[in-house]
């Protein structure tokens, strides 16, 4: 593979292979959630769903965007704001804060796929190979984060 393919893999696989991990991780906490904040089970999984709504729901209109203003922005969107999100869950003291920091993981990492797709599909050299990795990625991430 080129210099510039092989960027562009990196580039691509790595973020991939965090947002899985962090999202396929998150189900891991929820018996801690469950004692730490004394709320029921009914609670953390409306609010895990809704991390998940907003994770798919952003697909389309983050598409849209996309295509008008470019990925890269996306992806940096992406990062910061999914860090962000992680950050403020992991020093939240009460489960309100925990439901906003997973609102806005999902919001966040709901501006990864459309992007980096865009990105993969538009460069001259993109093989189906680029595409493999790149999925490779996230599914890795996710299988490691359930074992």
């Amino acid at each position: 593979m080129s210099t510039g393919k092989n960027r562009l893999l990196v580039s691509m696989f790595v973020p991939h292979f965090l947002m899985h991990a962090l999202v396929s991780s998150l189900p891991l906490f929820v018996p801690l959630w469950l004692g730490e904040f004394e709320v029921s089970r009914a609670a953390v999984g409306t609010a895990m769903g809704a991390l998940y709504v907003f994770l798919g729901g952003m697909s389309i209109p983050v598409g849209i965007l996309v295509d008008r203003y470019g990925s890269v922005h996306f992806l940096r969107l992406y990062l910061f704001g999914t860090a962000a999100a992680a950050f403020v869950m992991g020093f939240t003291g009460s489960f309100l804060g925990l439901v906003l920091a997973l609102l806005g993981i999902g919001l966040a990492s709901g501006l990864y796929h459309p992007p980096a797709f865009s990105l993969l599909s538009r460069q001259s050299y993109a093989s189906s190979s680029l595409f493999a990795y790149h999925n490779i990625g996230g599914t890795s991430a996710s299988a490691s984060a359930r074992s």
